[in-house]
């Protein structure tokens, strides 16, 4: 590395490319979000007035501060996460969280550090909300910063369309994403000319490293993303569903692709619980269920009853899945279980057996709790 003036006292930090080469390879881009935000990354969220820019930007804070999988499919890194909402107040924001966190199955201890603050008149161009914000990240550590319209966090004076005006308020979010380490994602309506450009400078489109794009076409979304140092998201599909459980997101799953995930666990995990598979299909648990069931009535899948040891080590009778070519199959013996004993084959059992009073998964399927 070569050395600075000392006159001015900034160093470029000008480095040779057999040195960055001979450190090895850093690996594949780390994402906080897979698929969708780069770890560390500046974020945009992006798409139309009234697409559901909030549900989304609120299942991604949920998931990060609470581990669970964004979306039901995609693995998150969980940490901190800083949520300043200016278009949502503290009651609407009660009235949304509830519904997720009651749709989706979160315990309300998994969101004790998702961090918000509603309506509080933040503006990034004073600086002692600036102070306020760096003062806070440094404290909290988030993995995460989100804003919750730019266009209201940017101060009523700027010009979101002025390059000279937007400057500042773009190098601050830099700022703070040097200073805290986490990713900062911010939210922006996009322009009135097709191709989901934001609306505003041109800075705002050269600014992210980590695009997210919501569409609305009729009722149905989609949601997608592209990076500077990944590879685009395909499009994925979803509706938001509501009913007296509260609020989720039904993805439009890719069945074939569901399947061959299905499959290819049991090839490697034989005489697996529905739990088991549930856990270990990166899709929603769900809709992992419902095609297990449809495997096992094409004869592709299994079913029988093994022993397995409950907590206090005492033996319980629970259905364990297999792979088979036909239906008519015997089972074949269970190789990673002691003790399991060999039972009938396949059965129908409705998709409601798999659920004890409606919450929850049962691996005794048809039996009752």
């Amino acid at each position: 590395m070569t050395q600075g003036s000392p006159e001015s006292g900034r160093d470029l930090g000008l480095e040779d490319a057999h040195s960055l080469l001979s450190a090895g390879d850093p690996g594949p881009t780390p994402f906080l979000v897979e698929g969708f935000i780069v770890l560390n990354a500046i974020a945009a969220l992006v798409g139309a007035y009234k697409v559901g820019k909030t549900w989304i930007v609120l299942a991604i804070a949920l998931a990060v501060a609470s581990g669970e999988a964004f979306l039901g499919r995609f693995k998150v890194a969980r940490g901190p996460v800083m949520l300043i909402l200016e278009e949502s107040g503290r009651r609407a924001l009660h009235r949304r969280l509830a519904m997720m966190v009651r749709g989706q199955g979160i315990a309300h201890h998994k969101l004790s550090q998702l961090f918000f603050a509603a309506n509080q008149g933040v503006k990034l161009t004073d600086p002692e909300w600036r102070a306020q914000i760096l003062s806070e990240a440094q404290r909290i550590q988030p993995m995460l910063i989100v804003f919750d319209p730019l266009a209201r966090v940017k101060g009523g004076s700027v010009d979101e369309n002025s390059q000279l005006e937007m400057g500042p308020v773009l190098d601050f979010l830099r700022e703070l994403r040097e200073v805290s380490g986490a990713a900062i994602l911010f939210v922006q309506h996009t322009g009135h000319e097709a191709g989901g450009r934001m609306r505003g400078t041109s800075d705002l489109e050269a600014y992210w490293e980590s695009k997210v794009t919501i569409t609305r076409d009729s009722d149905a979304l989609q949601i997608r993303a592209d990076h500077r140092e990944a590879e685009s998201t395909e499009p994925v599909g979803y509706r938001l569903d509501f009913d007296d459980h509260g609020m989720r997101f039904d993805l439009d799953e890719a069945q074939d692709d569901h399947d061959a995930l299905i499959l290819d666990y049991l090839a490697e995990h034989p005489q697996s619980t529905n739990t088991e598979v549930r856990e270990g299909v990166p899709r929603r648990a769900s809709a992992t269920t419902s095609r297990l069931l449809a495997l096992e009535r094409a004869g592709t899948v299994g079913r029988r009853q093994s022993e397995r040891p409950d907590k206090a080590g005492r033996a319980r009778r629970v259905d364990v899945f297999f792979l088979t070519e036909n239906a008519d199959l015997e089972p074949v013996p269970d190789p990673g279980h002691a003790g399991t004993t060999n039972g009938s084959g396949p059965s129908s059992v409705p998709l409601s057996a798999f659920y004890r009073g409606g919450h929850g998964t049962a691996d005794n399927v048809g039996t009752a709790a």
